[in-house]
């Protein structure tokens, strides 16, 4: 209900990107399903949130033909999730998301990285990172990385797709997952790796 460390900060841009709630007629859910490899990182939320590993379930996800190996969490809580939905994890937020304005400044980078976690890919080799969102939150993220000394990236969207994209890379990509990632406990293992 109140974002005020690095841990709820943190969840609370990994929800916001690959989380969902779900308004049912009786109760509120919260579901975030993540391919099985990354289960360690469910027992992190779990265990964050005071919860209990059997919350963690296995399922197969099929995408484009192909069935996946998943781990998924549900939780019915209707004021966690309304907690959510208050500071921007809204049902169907794919095409609504807005950057929330109300985290204190010094947890902003915690949120940034949750959000990373979930909706952004890092390629090493190449040493360049992308994000998807709505147009109106990538501007804001933007402006965040500005305020650490990157350089504005134009934002694109592929044909046929809802969501759009930046790339950033090379030394500002170093700028900025120094600043996301400097003294920080909670991350996704393989992204930080």
């Amino acid at each position: 209900s109140n974002i005020d460390n690095e841990e709820k900060a943190y969840w609370l841009g990994f929800i916001v990107a690959d989380g969902c709630v779900l308004d049912r007629e009786k109760q509120k859910t919260l579901e975030i399903t993540l391919q099985a490899s990354d289960r360690s990182h469910l027992v992190k939320f779990i265990n964050s949130i005071g919860g209990v590993a059997d919350l963690i379930k296995n399922k197969v996800v099929k995408l484009n033909g192909k069935e996946i190996p998943a781990t998924r969490v549900s939780i019915n809580c209707t004021k966690m999730c309304n907690d959510l939905i208050r500071h921007g994890a809204t049902p169907r937020k794919s095409l609504t998301l807005e950057f929330p304005q109300h985290i204190p400044k010094h947890l902003i980078r915690h949120f940034i990285r949750g959000y990373i976690d979930g909706d952004g890919s890092i390629d090493s080799p190449r040493l360049r990172f992308n994000i998807l969102g709505t147009k109106q939150f990538l501007i804001e993220l933007q402006h965040h990385f500005e305020l650490l000394g990157a350089t504005r990236t134009k934002i694109t969207r592929k044909e046929g797709n809802k969501a759009y994209s930046f790339e950033k890379g090379g030394s500002e990509l170093l700028l900025i997952l120094h600043n996301i990632y400097f003294n920080s406990t909670i991350y996704l293992d393989r992204k930080y790796e």
